[in-house]
């Protein structure tokens, strides 16, 4: 879906599960949405053979506003490169659903009843990625 916007509008990506990227480039004042469900993601991740869990959450990006990040467990024994991720996703799946970043993990962040804590995640991403003046910047 293409809609018009002035100059120099970013996007967001709502942490209950939509993502809303706006790419605007500098000659341009027409930006693009893609509305993304990190479910959608994950379901498609959840069929390569390695991926035991995975959970998919927006991290800050000063180009676009956010970027996707994939937090991925493995099955036991299974051994797998961030780029063979991206490699399987290639052809299967639109480009701007492939997740830029890619974290190999034991388990993730839970509450005392078993949820995820996606925003604990989010948080320990801008640290460890050095993404804190990307999440300084304020988005649409």
């Amino acid at each position: 879906m293409v809609i018009l916007f002035e100059r120099n509008n970013r996007g967001r990506i709502d942490l209950s599960q939509v993502v809303q990227m706006f790419h605007l480039t500098p000659r341009e004042a027409e930006a693009v949405e893609f509305l993304l469900h990190a479910r959608e993601i994950e379901e498609f991740l959840y069929t390569h053979p390695d991926v035991a869990d995975v959970q998919v959450i927006g991290v800050p990006d000063e180009r676009y506003g956010e970027e996707l990040m994939a937090w991925v467990v493995l099955r036991p024994g299974a051994e797998l490169t961030d780029e063979q991720l991206r490699d399987f996703c290639r052809d299967q799946i639109a480009h701007f659903k492939i997740p830029r970043y890619i974290k190999f993990v034991d388990a993730f962040p839970m509450t005392v009843t078993g949820k995820v804590q996606k925003f604990k995640m989010r948080e320990a991403a801008i640290d460890e990625l050095g993404l804190g003046a990307a999440a300084a910047i304020v988005t649409a």
